[in-house]
């Protein structure tokens, strides 16, 4: 019999991570449409000189670039910047500014590791068409609701500027575009990575150890220009406690598009790699042919924060399951339907036994093993007097209840659980 095996760096998502992971995307998105961004959709394929010559030599490397059946050079999405960017330059007669949120698989093919995949989700929010700084820290604030939603009480919001950078550089007199791109990529990893690593890898790339030293002197004495300082103060003014916010001057973010502000959000003490991060980029869209359209935006990595949510245990209540089965036997299968589709018409989650084994018996084993809290059971005698038995399988007690109160008990169970799963990370 033939193996099936799943590509190295993708992975299937059993019942339980695929609940865990589409309700933090419902609240992610309900985050995201509170601060007036609007949702949109971009191709799962697009062309390849669409996605190539905009990241940058290293990040081009994971591209998935192939030829389809009609001969076209054609390539999986990187990110969602670019694709955005491509609507953008597409679209010129957008009411500026425009802001959206996207939702969407990318493709990497790098190393995989600890909640770092080939496949993974990235959650997207730009502004585009605007230059205020207010538009920078919203950006940011956004964001941090959205962990926050998700129940991260504490983070870290790093903040920088490519501007800061690009002006250090040429202060330290490193002017070649090629040479100081390189150089970001590498202080990007200064957390990562050695002083000797980080020395070797700058000499590899042609830098002497005394532009090295002239290098780290200037970053020594980095500061916030004035535009980042109003950014900064105003996120400082309205973010939320439990965020620590600080500049970083080593903050480098490895793509070759960011212009001004960069960021990235870390969970203190937890070795994931950021979960969050972006930046302004505002001369991408006029290289993909569009008017020169001011850019900020900033992704959300839901794949990593799902690793560190399942890891910590913050939402074990959130189950896949339906809250009902409703059991019948033969006589009483078209009522016992009728009575499936009432309770899920108040919305209430529940399954209709379809095993070949009508006992009792086999119909309450089936619930157990799939964690169904609750069993109607609809007999002859409850159909005679309208009544339907439920069957509470975790704490094995049952009750007569009429139509009208049942649904209105499953309705306050479905409140209360509600309640029980809101996390929180102390």
């Amino acid at each position: 019999m033939k193996q099936t095996r799943v590509l190295k760096g993708f992975r299937d998502l059993e019942p339980q991570e695929a609940a865990i992971k589409w309700e933090m995307i419902t609240r992610i998105r309900r985050v995201f449409s509170r601060f007036g961004f609007l949702p949109l959709e971009t191709p799962g394929l697009e062309y390849a000189d669409v996605l190539l010559g905009k990241y940058g030599a290293e990040a081009e490397k994971l591209f998935y670039i192939f030829q389809d059946h009609g001969g076209r050079r054609v390539g999986l999405p990187y990110d969602l910047t670019v694709p955005v960017s491509r609507f953008l330059a597409g679209n010129p007669q957008l009411k500026m500014p425009f802001k959206r949120y996207q939702i969407q698989n990318v493709f990497r093919a790098e190393k995989p590791q600890r909640g770092r995949y080939r496949e993974f989700t990235q959650c997207d929010i730009d502004t585009f068409g605007s230059v205020s700084p207010l538009a920078d820290a919203e950006i940011l604030l956004a964001l941090v609701a959205a962990l926050k939603e998700l129940g991260l009480a504490h983070l870290i919001l790093r903040i920088n500027s490519r501007q800061i950078l690009d002006q250090a550089l040429e202060k330290a007199g490193i002017v070649l575009e090629k040479q100081r791109l390189a150089i970001l990529r590498i202080i990007d990893k200064k957390e990562k990575i050695s002083p000797a690593v980080l020395q070797r890898e700058l000499a590899r790339i042609g830098l002497e150890k005394k532009s090295q030293r002239s290098l780290e002197d200037v970053f020594a004495t980095l500061q916030p220009d004035g535009n980042l300082k109003q950014i900064i103060q105003l996120a400082e003014g309205n973010i939320p406690s439990g965020v620590k916010l600080e500049f970083d001057p080593y903050l480098a973010r490895g793509l070759d598009y960011y212009t001004k502000m960069i960021f990235e959000i870390n969970i203190p003490g937890v070795q994931l790699g950021s979960v969050a991060g972006g930046g302004r980029y505002d001369k991408l869209i006029s290289q993909l042919g569009g008017r020169q359209t001011p850019a900020v935006g900033g992704s959300l990595g839901l794949d990593r924060l799902l690793v560190f949510i399942q890891e910590k245990d913050m939402w074990s209540k959130i189950t896949p399951e339906p809250l009902v089965l409703v059991a019948f036997f033969p006589e009483t299968s078209a009522k016992a339907l009728r009575l499936a589709q009432t309770l899920r018409q108040k919305n209430i989650p529940t399954e209709i036994y379809l095993g070949k084994q009508t006992k009792l018996k086999a119909q309450i084993n089936y619930a157990v093993t799939r964690n169904i809290r609750y069993l109607a059971i609809l007999g002859s005698e409850e159909v005679k007097t309208q009544s339907i038995i439920l069957k509470n399988l975790q704490k094995r007690e049952q009750k007569k209840y009429s139509l009208t109160n049942l649904v209105g008990f499953l309705q306050q169970q479905l409140k209360k659980d509600a309640g029980e799963v809101q996390p929180d990370l102390k």
